[in-house]
């Protein structure tokens, strides 16, 4: 008889933190459950820890692969994947231990497709901050799915936040038999630079219901390195790839493009927010010229209106339409020090 549950770790480079997720996984109050531990082959003793958890449960899987990136390392655990629904877990973060009990009761008692929960984040001073969107147990259908969806994306008009709701996989239960009929998999985050979004979308597109749950149950950890990235100037092609991919599946939906057009607006404003924090970076003005002659930006202009947009997004549209570098590095500098500044307090 198939798991109640399959919980897919795709694991690399995180020896100090493993233990740490499977005493969360393996105590789990739900018992019936499969344990995925996908080794993307990591360069530490993560494969062999792999191989110890296996030799002490009987419901962990092993399955060691070449490298290949988060998104990869989701797909082969899918493919062996039995359970009736699917969780996919980071192995540097950990879970509640009533976790998956919890939302595979709701999903049952619902008869639901898929259920999305809330989340801890920690924070640079090591509290912890409840990220909450599910302020009451609600279940979509029909159009509701599909606003859900495009609120993954970005923000409608007149809408201040970016994106209503967040799109990690990681705070979702979803059914494995639509994952499995309609050949749904992961992109690969060196191809696009979100392998989680057009998943969600493409799951959200099949299903016929989805809950909502107030429940707070995966700790999302800085675990150090989080807490410092290096600048890549090839993430903007990333995005742009991201951008049409989102574009081709949302087409048939009304304002599925105008979402995609902000989605690619204030991921583009991040983008050059991170680029100007980069000390170690020398190629700013040659990467800014780079984004602002995207001949994208001109059929951006033709569909996305000023208007639309909350007032600081707006500003930052504008410059960039008018190609006004000068504009973009002082616009980007006064927001990064107000950050600077609130972080302080």
């Amino acid at each position: 008889m198939n798991p109640k549950v399959s919980i897919i770790l795709p694991i690399y480079g995180v020896e100090k933190y493993l233990s740490r997720c499977m005493d969360s996984v393996l105590n789990q109050t739900l018992r019936d459950i499969e344990i995925i531990m996908v080794d993307d082959e990591s360069p530490d003793s993560c494969p062999k820890m792999c191989d110890d958890f296996a030799a002490q449960d009987s419901r962990i899987k092993v399955v060691h692969k070449k490298n290949g990136g988060l998104g990869y390392a989701r797909n082969s655990g899918l493919d062996v994947a039995t359970g009736e629904y699917v969780a996919f877990l980071d192995s540097d973060d950990f879970v509640e231990l009533d976790a998956y009990e919890h939302l595979y009761n709701a999903a049952k008692k619902q008869n639901a497709d898929a259920v999305f929960a809330d989340s801890y984040v920690e924070c640079p001073n090591g509290k912890w901050e409840k990220r909450q969107f599910a302020a009451e147990q609600t279940l979509l259908e029909g159009k509701e799915i599909i606003s859900f969806t495009l609120d993954m994306i970005a923000g409608g008009e007149g809408i201040k936040a970016n994106r209503p709701y967040p799109m990690s996989v990681w705070r979702l239960l979803y059914k494995r038999e639509i994952i499995e009929n309609n050949h749904l998999r992961f992109v690969s985050e060196r191809d696009v630079v979100s392998e989680d979004l057009p998943f969600q979308v493409d799951f959200f597109l099949h299903a016929k219901n989805v809950l909502l749950l107030p429940y707070t149950f995966y700790h999302y950890c800085l675990n150090g390195s989080s807490l410092t990235s290096t600048f890549k100037d090839v993430k903007y092609d990333r995005f742009k790839q991201l951008y049409y991919l989102l574009r081709d599946r949302v087409k048939d939906i009304q304002s599925g493009n105008l979402r995609v057009d902000r989605f690619l607006i204030y991921y583009t404003r991040y983008h050059i927010m991170d680029m100007l924090k980069a000390n170690s970076y020398n190629n700013k003005i040659e990467h800014l010229k780079h984004i602002v002659n995207d001949n994208e930006w001109g059929i951006i202009r033709q569909e996305y209106h000023l208007t639309s947009l909350p007032n600081l997004n707006k500003f930052f549209y504008w410059l960039i339409l008018q190609k006004n570098i000068r504009g973009i590095l002082l616009y980007v500098a006064l927001i990064n020090k107000i950050k600077e500044i609130k972080g302080k307090r």
